[in-house]
Formats: structure tokens, sequence, C-alpha cells
């Protein structure tokens, strides 16, 4: 069966190869068959997942049709302007270049903890439930400024490791992250992702079960679980790949962990 499917995605995937690769629409569609099969985590559980040609090209056409979708009267894409994966990607950065969070403006807070909001494009990579007491009180009470500054000091600790030190590490900044009131493995990951968009993987409601059948790990708890699923990760022919040499490759290589979220997250479903 899966035989047959991967040849339909080889298919869709060839049909976009050799065109500019950019993100401007041409009209193109993809029907809901063919966006399930190219984003089957079966290709990912496979041997040790796609290549890095494989990947990349599913992330263009995936950029299509996210963008020819709507959901909650709005569209992003994976890749190019706002809203789409790589523009938050690319704003979410300054977050981590700030000498303290001990006091966010409202677009730091957003950026950090966004709503279920999707036109400004906060909300890709995982709304965070801010509703919650500890939520908001860790984004904004100046008596948690010392809370605020202990995850950033922990994002910091992540950007500075080594590609090989990732999975050995990273399930402890993150158990560490969750030990702040507030702060649950969803959010956690979230902000991984956005400080080191090659290196760490959302886990949420959305992608959680995704990731499960892609991984064959059951993804429960959160220190060993994590590292886990960062030496699966570590694995995968697509994340161990040399950096690409043109513009377009080298965009994607450098957020490549964090946009296996456009395979896992479909909010439609």
């Amino acid at each position: 069966m899966w035989r047959r499917l991967g040849g339909l995605v080889s298919g869709a995937a060839r049909n976009w190869r050799g065109r500019k690769r950019g993100y401007e629409p041409d009209g193109d569609r993809m029907d809901s068959a063919a966006l399930t099969v190219l984003t089957s985590p079966q290709r990912f559980r496979d041997a040790n997942g796609p290549q890095w040609d494989e990947y990349a090209d599913a992330l263009t056409v995936l950029d299509k049709a996210w963008r020819g979708k709507r959901f909650r009267n709005t569209s992003f894409g994976v890749i190019g302007p706002r809203p789409s994966w790589e523009d938050t990607i690319a704003r979410g950065a300054a977050l981590f270049e700030m000498s303290s969070w001990s006091q966010l403006d409202d677009e730091q807070a957003s950026m950090i903890a966004p709503t279920h909001f999707f036109a400004d494009g906060d909300a890709l990579l995982g709304s965070i439930g801010r509703r919650v007491n500890n939520v908001r009180s860790f984004l904004s009470e100046p008596a948690r400024a010392g809370d605020r500054d202990r995850i950033l000091s922990l994002l910091r600790d992540a950007r500075s490791l080594s590609a090989r030190s990732v999975p050995v590490v990273g399930g402890e900044i993150l158990a560490e992250m969750c030990e702040v009131p507030g702060i649950g493995r969803a959010f956690a990951t979230r902000l991984l992702t956005l400080s080191r968009p090659d290196a760490f993987v959302v886990v949420n409601n959305k992608s959680a079960e995704w990731l499960r059948l892609a991984t064959g790990l059951t993804l429960t708890g959160k220190r060993r679980s994590y590292r886990h699923l960062l030496e699966w990760l570590d694995r995968q022919d697509w994340h161990r790949a040399a950096e690409p040499s043109e513009s377009l490759g080298r965009r994607l290589w450098r957020i490549r962990a964090a946009l296996l979220d456009a395979f896992a997250y479909q909010p439609w479903s």
C-alpha cells in the first residue's frame, strides 16, 4: 500500500520539481487525497525518512496547499510572506536577542504565547492557553520576572548547543523549563523550536498524534520522551543532510526541524 502511496507522492513532487523554487502562487491546487499522502507520517517512519530533496520539494508543495486553504478566514503558508511558518520563526528570533524578559510588550508576549488566532501568523508553531492564570502571570506579573528570565536563560543554553549535543541535552532543558509554573510541554517546545528551528520540534495537541505515527514513540512525559524524539530526528536523513547551496534550500534547511510542524499540523481535520 505504502509503495503505491509513495508513487503518488513522488508524482506530486515531480509536478512541482523543475519550476521556479519560490512561493509565488500559480493557481495549482492539491486535492485532499494527495495532501493526505504527502503528509503521511509513514514517509518518515520508513527507513530513515525522506532524503533532503524530497523533504524540501514536499515543503514547497505544502506551501501551495496551505495557501490554497482557509482556516478561520485566514490562509497561510510554509515559506514567504506573513503569515507563514518561516515568517513567524524569523520574527520570533528577536526574542532571544533581548537582554531580559522582565518587561514584555504586547507584541513580544503574543509571540511568546499567542492566542488561537492565525491572521498575524503568531500561532503557527502552536497557540497557548493564555486564559490560564499561571500563563497570564508568567507573561505579565512583575513578581514573575525571575521566572521569565530563567526561561530566557534556558533558551539561550539551547541556542548555544552543538548539533551533536541537542539530542543529549534537549530533554533536560525541556524538563527544567516545565518546572516553571505555566510552562507545559507544548509551551516549552514552542519556545525551544522558535529558538533553534534547525534542531527542535513542537509537540502539542495538534501535532502529537502525527509525531507518534511518524516515530513509533509514545511521546508521553517530558525529559525521556523528548530526548527520544530528538534522537529520532537526528537519525532522519533529511535532517542530517548538508546545507544546500541554493537560496531557498538554505532557507528551508536552517529551519528544517521546525517545519516538520507543517506536515503534522492540520487544523481543518
